[in-house]
């Protein structure tokens, strides 16, 4: 996204004369200290506005996270020339963004599409190719006995698994960080740990990514487990979930029990010592 700035820069440099707290249109006024979410050609970035209110061409003054200078940015979409820069909305909550927000789950996505390759190194096309790869990849490298003992749960076994370097994902721990202040989840730049950093950039990924790897087994095969889980919770027994996949599941035997639970979304809950049905 820091091309696009570069090649926009010349015309946003330069301020004019500021209108001072005056709201604009829809009722919005632009205070020093903000934080806006811009348009930024084919993505979005957070940026901090510098001074109050805007010019007499529509523009804020802002310092966009990640480049090195202050901008005037068209303060809404109609005052864009080119309807590729300009302020889409102003930041709730001191201007932290959700992690659940449309805009960090699209820029996640967008990272994976960045990140994953084919076997012979080609980038995909779209998301769903990539992310399918991904899972995939996932299930063929790390779904085996050995490690699903290890990390019987989905998440902790991805996680496990990206440490392992796979395709272009970021492994160094300022990179990770910086990946994810970038995505304005942390406006104060809160420090933390390597471990909580790594947890969080391979949950977001793995929310992602989950979809394509969670699938039934057989069609029809749910059915009385659905029924079960209506009338009864998400959670089950071990002992009951065995039994159920012993009639739902073709082939099944006993030992296959850890493989085939993780497979249809079920995770270990410690403090219940029963499984828990994921949506």
């Amino acid at each position: 996204m820091i091309p696009y700035l570069l090649a926009a820069v010349g015309g946003y440099l330069i301020g004019q004369s500021r209108k001072q707290d005056v709201f604009a249109d829809g009722g919005m006024i632009f205070k020093k200290g903000e934080r806006v979410l811009l348009k930024d050609g084919g993505g979005q970035r957070i940026a901090t506005i510098v001074q109050d209110g805007y010019d007499s061409k529509n523009r804020v003054r802002v310092r966009p996270e990640g480049f090195p200078m202050d901008l005037s940015i068209p303060m809404e979409e109609k005052y864009s020339d080119d309807k590729r820069l300009y302020i889409i909305r102003k930041m709730a909550d001191g201007g932290r963004v959700r992690t659940n927000s449309i805009e960090v789950r699209q820029r996640v996505k967008q990272h994976i599409l960045d990140s994953v390759y084919d076997y012979n190194e080609n980038r995909f096309d779209n998301f769903d190719d990539a992310a399918q790869f991904l899972a995939d990849e996932f299930e063929r490298v790390a779904d085996d006995e050995y490690n699903m003992r290890r990390f019987p749960n989905n998440q902790k076994r991805f996680e496990d698994y990206l440490r392992g370097i796979p395709f272009n994902f970021e492994y160094y721990n300022d990179d990770i960080r910086d990946f994810l202040n970038g995505l304005g989840i942390n406006p104060k730049n809160k420090e933390y740990s390597p471990e909580e950093m790594w947890n969080l950039y391979s949950y977001l990924i793995w929310r992602e990514v989950v979809p394509k790897y969670r699938k039934k087994f057989e069609d029809g095969g749910m059915t009385d487990l659905e029924k079960y889980h209506n009338e009864n919770g998400p959670y089950i027994t071990e002992m009951e979930l065995d039994d159920f996949l012993e009639k739902s599941v073709d082939g099944y035997k006993k030992e296959d029990f850890d493989y085939v639970a993780h497979k249809m979304g079920y995770e270990y809950d410690e403090d219940s010592d029963q499984y828990y049905k994921l949506k």
